[in-house]
């Protein structure tokens, strides 16, 4: 108990507000009674308020302690699981950018062959062909960059 609230309390007038005080916050005349009287025994007493104390900051430790093993745990989990999303992404990104390698060695054979044919023949068919395939295959390489 602080030395001002012990002043107060020890006059008549200054209990009398405390528990006017009790009994507005806690909401009813009996509640504000216990209250104030729970106060007086366990907090406001030179003999039982260290071991009030003392039990009130063991339960606040050993909740301390607690709370901390239980977040700990979650961040963990949490850490598991935003690893196995990157590795499934990994995956999933390997394997994309397979069939994307794909493409564009399909898309380099195409133009090849294209260029085979032009040589060949001089047609206009294949050279409209072989600028359309060009014109993809730098959309595509545009994807990578």
């Amino acid at each position: 108990m602080g030395i001002i609230r012990g002043i107060i309390k020890s006059t008549p007038i200054g209990r009398l507000i405390t528990t006017a005080y009790n009994i507005v916050d806690e909401g009813s005349f009996v509640d504000g009674i216990k209250r104030t009287i729970k106060e007086d025994w366990t907090e406001d007493n030179i003999i039982t308020a260290p071991v009030y104390k003392w039990g009130k900051n063991e339960g606040y430790r050993e909740g301390e302690r607690d709370g901390y093993i239980r977040c700990s745990r979650e961040y963990e989990e949490k850490l598991r699981r935003q690893a196995d999303l990157f590795l499934h992404a990994s995956n999933k990104w390997k394997k994309e950018k397979a069939a994307y390698d794909a493409l564009l060695d399909d898309y380099e054979r195409t133009i090849a062959e294209l260029e085979a044919r032009i040589s060949a023949t001089n047609s206009d068919e294949y050279k409209q062909r072989l600028s359309n395939v060009k014109n993809y295959q730098r959309k595509l390489v545009g994807l990578s960059n």
